[in-house]
């Protein structure tokens, strides 16, 4: 089982990537084949299979000798290809210049309110922010406290969450 940039898939992980599967016959006088459960059902067979759908499918390994022995393999594969929903960013406080714009007077004291919706299945991992303008922070990831804005100037804070399977929220 491998992703679509070939590189192994672990069992029972959660991947936002397509998933590859080619099996090898388990030796001499050993027939092999796989079947899938889960959101698509594919019936036994030899031939390659990329699982494109999300979902979470059990991949059963066969291998079957000539005179009718059987042994069974399973494998979760776990596909979230959906973002989750994207946190909200607060302000908790600072003096307004006035009612009717969105500049302040002094700090402002902000908040992370990470989501906790994610309809691909993986769940919610963490939040990051970024902020560019006066002062540049690069992506980084929330600690749960809140941050200032300390310094003169106009700011864009851009704020993101990731689910397990990597899926990153707009911002």
């Amino acid at each position: 089982l491998n992703d679509i940039n070939g590189n192994e898939y672990k069992s029972d992980t959660w991947t936002n990537q397509n998933v590859y599967m080619e099996i090898v016959n388990g030796g001499k006088n050993i027939t092999t084949t796989y079947k899938v459960n889960g959101t698509i059902n594919v019936d036994e067979r030899t031939e390659p299979l990329t699982i494109t759908q999300e979902g979470i499918y059990t991949i059963t390994v066969i291998n079957k000798d000539d005179v009718g022995n059987e042994s069974q393999t399973s494998y979760t594969v776990k596909i979230d290809k959906t973002a989750p929903v994207a946190p909200v960013l607060q302000i908790v406080s600072g003096e307004k210049d006035s009612e009717d714009n969105e500049w302040y007077k002094g700090d402002v004291n902000l908040k992370i309110i990470e989501s906790t919706e994610d309809n691909g299945g993986s769940g919610v991992s963490h939040a990051t922010y970024e902020v560019s303008g006066a002062v540049s922070v690069p992506e980084t990831k929330t600690n749960g406290q809140e941050m200032s804005i300390i310094n003169d100037g106009i700011y864009t804070i851009t704020v993101y969450e990731y689910d397990v399977a990597g899926n990153r929220s707009d911002g």
